[in-house]
């Protein structure tokens, strides 16, 4: 069975951009304690459930294998995103590429990325790293591969404008992105979560993929 993820427009904007790092929410279910690291079990997190607070302690992998959709050594991950207007167009399109029109279209219904099969699908990941890593303790690098456009870098000329240019869409990136999660969530099942802002800095997954566009 070929294995899927299905990721939100902002992601999907990114990937089309050259992106080859994902961020992806840890569960509403349960809150990693401020340091993850716990010294008296060894290199391993600590996590609360929120709705006993009964604790577990878990070795990375162990963690990794019951929280993230994604484990180190995946391949063709096919990526699952809403798409296609059959009303509209005989064709596949992906509402990724559509910019809002201010129109009666903006409110046509696109399919639901739960629906994407594979051949439908355009893009394709290999999981090369899975990491627990804070927002805020994402390097200059990694923001760089997540998506910034080109265009953060370059207009300044100076290294500490490039800095604050590149937090500043970091924020903005992270904090849509999370919206997107969380409306996605509502859609599902009626219920309204908070996945925490840029400035809560919480924990998340990071995704290092060798990204396949079809």
């Amino acid at each position: 069975m070929n294995k899927s993820i299905e990721l939100p427009q902002q992601t999907i904007k990114a990937l089309q951009d050259g992106a080859s790092m994902i961020i992806v929410p840890i569960s509403n279910e349960i809150e990693l304690t401020i340091n993850p690291i716990d010294k008296e079990y060894g290199d391993c997190l600590r996590y609360t459930y929120k709705s006993d607070g009964h604790t577990s302690i878990r070795s990375y992998n162990e963690f990794y294998e019951e929280w993230s959709s994604l484990q180190v050594g995946d391949k063709n991950v096919f990526v699952k995103e809403e798409f296609d207007q059959k009303e509209m167009m005989p064709y596949s399109a992906y509402k990724a590429d559509f910019e809002p029109t201010g129109t009666i279209l903006d409110d046509i219904p696109w399919r639901p990325a739960s629906q994407m099969t594979k051949e439908q699908s355009r893009f394709s990941i290999d999981v090369e790293d899975v990491r627990v890593v804070r927002v805020q303790d994402l390097t200059f690098d990694e923001t760089v591969s997540i998506g910034v456009p080109e265009n953060y870098c370059s207009e300044y000329t100076n290294r500490t404008g490039v800095l604050t240019n590149v937090w500043n869409w970091l924020n903005d990136y992270f904090n849509n992105l999370m919206q997107e999660y969380e409306d996605k969530h509502f859609t599902e099942t009626g219920e309204r979560i908070s996945l925490g802002f840029y400035e809560d800095n919480p924990y998340v997954f990071l995704y290092d993929t060798k990204v396949t566009i079809k």
